[in-house]
């Protein structure tokens, strides 16, 4: 007789759960960025709630949408592998962005709150986010939605504590932008919260876990309920990060909730970096994907390269404006203005279907790949300035560019009943 039991030899097959709940709080986690936690106090500043309201409503939709734009796991699936580059391109961005801007807003915080500063936040940070990645990159399925649970309830628990500290009595912000500059606004802001979602590694993986009805709850709550109240609570809080970043004297909050503050930005920003570096870790099969076209990626690479380093150099030297941003902020706005000009402009020039199939797939393809480039080394550069000095009819400007470049290609088809075949036009 055997001396113990015999170890099964076929190791554990590490399945994503199918129910939409984990998914939802997942989503809503992973998608409350440096974006989500602070751009809302900026627009307050700028522009008053109604520029908040124009951030949130087109985010909270269209985030929301991809869960029934993209009808079943197959179309996610489709769309993660073909376009595979471009995904890990934004995974990317999303964590060098995530690099600069933690350590820079819990430092803020911490400096003019509680004494924590002189490499307080930098510490703070970078102690989450390797504990984040320990369990999120090495752990299984289970793990990473117990991480994402927990995340939620400690930032709802942060938020319940931090709001009985704020004064109802204290002067709203008194916008120092038009409602004219507002709208110009709205245009690359609504471009990039209706197209950004669909190269973003995270939801794509949540979609190909889950039915189509479970798709669809998963995403409607996690954008509905859990995201929206990360942002709510981003509002309510604007006052005092703006205070911890630019001001030195922090009115409107005890040094405890400034603590809590600081670490509801950690805890939020690192779980999104360590979700992102899971997928760069665990590619989707690259089965359905075409080769890779070796000579336009280095020129498409090379010229959005170019867009963007104009882009900085026009911000910086233009000096039209009264209002001139501090370097941290014009550098946060430089890597917020790709999410929306560059990437918006991939998804709608490159993945973005047709009306009609084309003749020549082939040539449709290196069409769209420089129609994308083309677009982006215009648009960011107009789209940067309108963003940072102004004029801000730039940002409409940039917009433009980007929309009407579809126009060599052909029309766009609009029906989400066709989204199953949303990434025809395959490029890497």
């Amino acid at each position: 007789m055997p001396d113990g039991p015999t170890a099964d030899p076929s190791p554990r097959v590490d399945v994503p759960p199918r129910h939409p709940l984990p998914w939802a709080l997942y989503l809503g986690c992973s998608w409350t960025w440096v974006i989500g936690m602070f751009l809302p106090a900026l627009l307050l500043r700028d522009y008053g709630w109604e520029g908040f309201w124009v951030f949130a409503i087109p985010n909270v939709i269209g985030a929301a949408a991809m869960g029934f734009v993209l009808r079943n796991a197959d179309a996610a699936t489709r769309l993660a592998t073909e376009h595979r580059q471009a995904v890990r391109w934004f995974s990317w961005w999303t964590i060098a962005f995530h690099a600069f801007a933690l350590p820079w807003l819990i430092e803020g915080v911490l400096v003019t709150g509680p004494g924590f500063g002189n490499g307080g936040g930098l510490l703070m940070a970078a102690t989450l986010m390797a504990g984040m990645c320990a369990v999120v990159l090495q752990g299984r399925w289970r793990a990473v939605m117990v991480a994402a649970a927990l995340v939620a309830a400690v930032s709802w628990g942060i938020a319940a504590a931090f709001l009985p500290t704020l004064d109802p009595d204290a002067p709203q912000f008194k916008p120092r932008l038009t409602e004219l500059d507002l709208l110009f606004f709205a245009a690359p802001n609504l471009l990039g919260f209706l197209l950004c979602p669909y190269l973003d590694a995270t939801f794509l993986r949540a979609r190909a876990s889950m039915s189509v009805g479970g798709g669809r709850v998963a995403f409607a709550v996690g954008f509905g309920v859990v995201f929206a109240s990360m942002i709510a609570f981003a509002a309510l809080y604007g006052r005092t990060i703006l205070e911890g970043v630019y001001v030195e004297d922090i009115q409107f909050a005890a040094p405890l909730q400034l603590s809590l503050l600081a670490l509801f930005i950690a805890l939020q920003g690192s779980l999104t970096v360590a979700l992102h570096l899971r997928e760069l870790r665990r590619p989707i099969p690259d089965t359905l994907a075409p080769p890779i076209q070796r000579t336009t990626q280095p020129i498409v690479l090379t010229l959005v390269a170019v867009g963007l380093i104009a882009g900085l150099i026009a911000a910086l030297t233009h000096r039209e404006a009264e209002y001139l941003l501090p370097v941290p902020e014009l550098i946060y706005r430089a890597f917020l203005t790709a999410y929306g000009v560059v990437i918006p402009a991939y998804v709608w020039l490159v993945i973005w279907p047709n009306l009609k199939p084309p003749a020549d797939p082939a040539v449709d393809r290196t069409r769209r790949i420089f129609a994308f480039a083309a677009a982006s080394i215009l648009a960011y550069p107009a789209g940067l300035i309108g963003f940072t000095t102004g004029p801000a009819w730039c940002m409409a400007l940039c917009a433009a560019i980007v929309t009407f470049a579809r126009l060599p290609i052909g029309i766009p088809r609009i029906s989400p009943a066709t989204a199953e075949v949303v990434s025809e036009p395959a490029s890497n």
